[in-house]
């Protein structure tokens, strides 16, 4: 819970390096939810590798 996001997704914004596999999970790393994004209903039902869902919101500055 404590490894940082990168050790997984290693192409991340350097934003992103204090976030841990824990942030994610309890909403609290403030990496933007793409489910209130304007294209999430049109691209909800197509399958989509998590790199293709991560680039989608990786270059979008943190919520918080």
């Amino acid at each position: 819970m404590d490894d940082p996001v990168k050790k997984y997704l290693p192409d991340t914004p350097a934003a992103w390096d204090k976030v841990t596999v824990f942030h994610p999970l309890t909403h609290t790393s403030g990496i933007p939810s793409f489910t209130s994004f304007p294209d999430y209903q049109a691209a909800e039902a197509i399958p989509s590798p998590a790199e293709k869902t991560v680039a989608r919101f990786r270059d979008k500055p943190l919520d918080f």
